[in-house]
């Protein structure tokens, strides 16, 4: 596929990013949209929303499929197009410094706010109700959040100081199962059987979305530039969101119930990585959709996408939470919350666009040079 065929991926990558941020933001202050304890609830027919294929616009789970099965599509299409071996290793070599690097930044970040008693969160609970572990009730010291933000995020599922850094192991580890693919039956013509096996291996997992990742990729390769017709379009994205807005409970009793265990796969997980194989190659197929997500608000959500994931949480657990503390004694709590959203996108926008210039963009040139000079490349420019 065309390099400019790619770049709408940012947009669909963007958007990933800043719905995992409204999932954490609603998981919150509307937790009964993610636990099925009544008890949780606000009244703010949090159910019916839960329980309706709606729910994948807040589905956090969902958006982390849509993560992986981006990268093992975006790692894979251009080696796929030319065998480019020396590309591939390159990818390799900087691979962990350009996940370690922003993720480290955002987890001094979060260790800052800690260490000046910035966080409300455990205070808000009461009014929240959230059931949501409260991370940030014991201090943990610097040379720990170092080692979390190093090492312990990637290699020993630490991530207590960014709760949403539990990806980065299966990130790390997925990235390099593409790689290995690649690497060993790209362009060979048993290829598809391998990818079948490696599907049946990872099946009841998250590391089935990169290898599917990959599948999109060969397929894709393969159509070009030929366009999908309207009525397969439809088809493709109702099964899409039907299956990518499988609900975090009442799935036993509602239009979900009739899919399917597979083995002995997590079904949300499963039926989420189906969704978003489904949905992402249906963008790829039709033009208006790649025009969408190519506007000028969908780049920019794609190019500070990262620092976005890596940095909403500790500012929801401190701002917002704060927030709700000052405003809930004048205001009911849908007012509060309405309030407080409008001012956390701008802040949390704003934050991440910083964060991109002065941490993700230099981590991206510092980790390509790394891998330059790994390969005696005399070259280091990005």
């Amino acid at each position: 596929m065309a390099k400019q065929r790619l770049d709408h991926l940012d947009g669909v990558r963007g958007t990933a990013a800043f719905s995992v941020f409204v999932c954490h933001f609603i998981q919150t202050f509307l937790p009964h949209i993610y636990y099925s304890d009544r008890a949780e609830g606000h009244g703010l027919w949090e159910d019916e929303f839960a329980t309706s294929p709606f729910n994948i616009v807040v589905n956090g789970n969902f958006a982390v499929c849509l993560f992986f099965v981006l990268s093992g599509y975006v790692l894979s299409c251009r080696y796929l197009a030319g065998g480019d071996l020396e590309y591939l290793r390159r990818l390799a070599i900087k691979r962990y410094f350009r996940l370690m690097l922003p993720t480290l930044g955002a987890v001094m970040i979060a260790w800052a706010i800690l260490a000046a008693g910035g966080y409300s969160f455990g205070a808000a609970q009461v009014f929240t109700k959230t059931g949501m572990r409260d991370t940030y009730a014991i201090m943990i010291p610097f040379l720990a959040a170092l080692e979390q933000g190093t090492i312990g995020a990637f290699f020993f599922g630490q991530w207590s100081l960014d709760p949403v850094l539990w990806t980065m192991q299966a990130e790390l580890y997925g990235s390099f199962l593409v790689f290995g693919l690649l690497a060993l039956f790209a362009g060979v013509r048993c290829r598809w059987l391998v990818y079948f096996v490696a599907a049946l291996i990872f099946y009841n997992g998250y590391y089935l979305a990169f290898i599917l990742g990959v599948v999109l990729g060969d397929i894709t390769g393969r159509l070009g530039e030929r366009e999908a017709p309207y009525p397969l379009v439809l088809a493709l994205v109702t099964l899409g969101v039907y299956f990518g807005s499988y609900p975090y409970y009442g799935a036993e009793s509602g239009m979900w119930a009739i899919l399917p265990q597979i083995g002995s796969a997590h079904k949300p997980v499963f039926y989420h990585i189906l969704g978003a194989f489904l949905l992402i190659f249906t963008i790829n197929v039709f033009a208006e959709a790649r025009d969408v997500f190519s506007l000028r608000p969908f780049r920019f959500l794609g190019r500070i996408s990262y620092s976005l994931y890596l940095i909403h949480f500790p500012l929801v657990c401190s701002v917002a939470t704060a927030l709700l503390l000052v405003l809930l004694p004048h205001v009911s709590y849908a007012t509060a919350l309405v309030i407080i959203f409008s001012i956390m996108v701008p802040v949390v926008l704003g934050a991440s666009a910083l964060f991109t210039t002065l941490i993700d963009e230099p981590s991206i040139r510092i980790s390509d040079r790394f891998a330059r000079l790994m390969m005696g490349d005399a070259k280091t420019g990005p």
